[in-house]
């Protein structure tokens, strides 16, 4: 099976500025030279294709990798969500900060995103808690977990200036194994943290989405850095990628016929568009569910069986015989000789640490007066 990549296109979302602009000064506030990082790249120091300006994504997402292991950081991601001092809802364009609610505002975000980053989506659900995800859906992508950082760090900042200070969230899951200092997560997010999680994800009362957005607050005032070029609408193969992972990511059923049914089509015309592309349904969904599976075996300590779970095949065997045909070797053995990330010492005294996002919002997160 061959991973289909995103296509490369320049785009303006908040992650990817927060990299271009602010990795350099992250690096060297942390004590480490940036221009020896850039240097061990192989390319020149003051490259922007090394900050992550026009790059894909799964080179951004490595690029991020290789920074904090050189820096011997592994909350840097937080580091560069919360660089800068400028406004991040500015950045997402007009439509969000000047809605009316701060669900309008979010309901934007979700709609426009996949205009300014192609490989991964925001998700924006309701319900008694409300929740902001992020979901990385580039097949190419082997490890996102400094990346979902910097994105957790960044929706924490988004969210914040669209509700005001008094704002603060229940929960918040990250798609990584347990760092080995959890101090800079508990300062971060001041709430309980669900790691090992399928994706990022900050859950928070629901009231909160129809309060208007924070008056006086940083909405529009502080000017962001110029933005990159936008990039346009996503071609067929890129939406149905992006509702693939969504659906997954969501649990949900995710059959030709359905996908089909929210373009507009019916299932022959989807795979119709889709060999115009040279690829099919069959062949996107496989993508989608081995960079899952690579990203989750990588980057956490999820068991086999609670992956193929997510994943959504009834049990770890119909992921094993999946992956073996995919990788050439069973999940177990990928993951003993791929794992890039090292696994935490004894945890510092920290905010709640939750092994696992299974169990979620109901068992998780404490009532409030």
């Amino acid at each position: 099976m061959g991973v289909v990549g995103m296509a490369v296109r320049s785009n303006i979302s908040p992650v990817r500025e927060l990299i271009r602009n602010f990795l350099p000064d992250v690096l060297d506030d942390y004590g480490v030279s940036s221009s020896r990082f850039l240097a061990s790249l192989g390319r020149g120091a003051g490259s922007p294709l090394a900050c992550g300006a026009e790059c894909g994504y799964p080179r951004m997402a490595d690029l991020l990798r290789r920074a904090a292991e050189f820096a011997d950081c592994e909350h840097l991601g937080l580091l560069l969500g919360q660089a800068g001092h400028h406004s991040l809802v500015e950045g997402l364009g007009p439509g969000v900060a000047r809605a009316p609610t701060v669900g309008a505002a979010l309901m934007a975000i979700r709609s426009q995103f996949s205009s300014q980053e192609r490989g991964a989506i925001v998700e924006f659900t309701t319900g008694d808690m409300a929740c902001l995800s992020y979901i990385v859906v580039d097949p190419a992508v082997d490890s996102a977990a400094v990346v979902s950082d910097v994105a957790g760090a960044a929706a924490l900042r988004v969210l914040s200036e669209l509700c005001g200070s008094r704002w603060s969230p229940e929960l918040v899951e990250l798609p990584r194994r347990p760092p080995r200092d959890l101090r800079p997560y508990r300062r971060l997010f001041k709430c309980p943290i669900a790691f090992n999680a399928t994706m990022v994800a900050i859950h928070f009362r629901a009231a909160w989405l129809d309060a208007p957005l924070a008056a006086g607050g940083n909405v529009g005032c502080a000017k962001a850095p110029p933005p990159l070029q936008a990039s346009g609408a996503p071609d067929m193969v890129e939406c149905v990628t992006q509702q693939l992972a969504r659906s997954i990511a969501s649990g949900a059923a995710v059959s030709a016929g359905k996908v089909a049914r929210l373009f507009g089509m019916c299932g022959r015309t989807l795979q119709r568009e889709l060999t115009k592309a040279r690829t099919s349904y069959r062949s996107l969904s496989d993508d989608v569910r081995f960079g899952m599976a690579r990203r989750l075996l990588q980057d956490t300590d999820m068991p086999v069986t609670e992956i193929a779970l997510a994943l959504g095949y009834a049990d770890a065997s119909v992921l094993t015989r999946a992956f073996t045909r995919w990788a050439g070797t069973c999940p177990s053995e990928w993951r003993a000789s791929n794992r890039l990330l090292r696994r935490p010492t004894a945890a510092a005294p920290c905010a709640r640490i939750l092994p696992c996002a299974g169990d979620r919002l109901q068992a998780l997160v404490p009532s409030r007066a």
